[in-house]
């Protein structure tokens, strides 16, 4: 079975959720209004807000539907260990 990049990435984020630990069903609502609280994404969404991990693409949206780059990959993985990638590249 073949999966979508799409679904890989959220196969990702879950992995990530269940690892981390993940947030409760009783967590804040995002400052995204284009998660909605009931949408199955939502935890995972959440966790990676929180986290850190990402921010979305402005103050108010996250764009769940957008594909995400190679480069968006990349800085996922890299603030999920640590790494600082607020300067770019060097």
């Amino acid at each position: 079975m073949r999966l979508g990049f799409k679904r890989g990435i959220c196969l990702i984020l879950l992995i990530c959720v269940m690892l981390g630990g993940g947030v409760g069903a009783g967590a804040s609502a995002l400052p995204f209004g284009d998660v909605a609280t009931n949408a199955w994404y939502y935890d995972a969404v959440s966790f990676a807000y929180k986290d850190g991990i990402m921010s979305g693409v402005s103050d108010t949206a996250f764009e769940p539907q957008m594909r995400m780059s190679r480069a968006m990959l990349i800085t996922v993985l890299a603030r999920r260990n640590g790494v600082d990638t607020t300067g770019g590249v060097s």
